[in-house]
């Protein structure tokens, strides 16, 4: 493996080029599924989908029943089954729906219990477009980890302790450490993505460390400067923002993308409510 390569920033005209290759037009429209459990955040979910809309892409939301009494506006309500052969009653129907989308985005709250472990084993196997892991989901790993082995090009957006967690599941050695410099997380984050044939982008309070499979000689390494400690929320959808924008074959140039969010986080407020002037900015390109 060739010396390290940092990517600390991005430049303007960089910048520009990448937001503004999101689709002008339904002609390039992508859809994208959001997974919703039982006990999702309705501001998550409704941001979420806000943000498709705007970037010109149609939303794709697969929620539990309980949601119908919030208005959510659900393409597939999961339904419970006395069915022991069917994990939700109307679970082919939902993954008949997910399989036509670019993207699908699990963690949105969702409780991993025998029944979402069951759903989420049968999505994994039957999808070979990109699923995005945040840090609710990684639990899966604990008793599935054989069915993260079988992709490729997924997106893991984790911070350090649900890092350790997944690298922990899938039996890897490391010498990683909570307060482990930028170089020694860089390599383990190496050694993760090559695992998993992944991107793997690491969230803490004030920086950001990502690895893409795709190009193991380059790790981002960019610092949050603003007024308020990076959250996963807010990284997930900056990241969620610079994904949907390209218009070409997903997963290219995803370390720029990675970069990319990283800005768009530099240059939105995040004093008030941080996802609603990151939508605001987005209207205003």
């Amino acid at each position: 493996m060739e010396e390290t390569k940092l990517l600390r920033d991005i430049d303007e005209q960089t910048f520009s080029r990448l937001l503004f290759e999101r689709p002008i037009s339904q002609l390039h429209m992508r859809k994208v599924g959001i997974l919703a459990g039982q006990h999702a955040g309705l501001k998550k979910v409704s941001d979420c989908y806000q943000i498709i809309n705007i970037l010109h892409h149609q939303a794709v939301l697969i929620a539990q029943a309980n949601h119908k009494s919030h208005t959510l506006p659900a393409d597939v309500f999961l339904e419970p089954t006395k069915n022991t052969q069917q994990v939700f009653a109307n679970t082919d129907l939902a993954l008949e729906s997910l399989s036509e989308c670019g993207y699908v985005v699990l963690g949105m709250d969702l409780e991993i219990n025998s029944i979402w472990q069951l759903f989420l084993e049968r999505l994994l196997s039957s999808r070979t477009a990109p699923i995005v892991f945040t840090n609710e989901s990684i639990r899966l790993a604990k008793t599935s980890a054989n069915a993260f082995l079988e992709r490729t090009g997924d997106v893991y957006i984790c911070d350090t302790k649900k890092i350790l967690e997944l690298i922990k599941y899938l039996g890897l050695t490391h010498n990683l450490l909570s307060n482990s410099g930028v170089l020694t997380k860089a390599n383990t984050l190496k050694v993760l993505a090559q695992h998993l044939s992944a991107v793997i982008v690491c969230v803490e309070p004030t920086q950001i460390v990502a690895v893409d499979h795709n190009d193991l000689d380059t790790v981002v390494v960019m610092n949050i400067q603003n007024e308020q400690r990076l959250s996963i929320d807010s990284y997930f959808i900056a990241l969620f923002v610079s994904l949907l924008s390209d218009v070409t074959a997903q997963n290219q140039n995803v370390v720029q993308r990675v970069a990319l969010s990283v800005k768009l986080l530099q240059n939105t407020s995040m004093s008030g409510d941080f996802i609603q002037n990151l939508l605001r900015d987005l209207k205003n390109i």
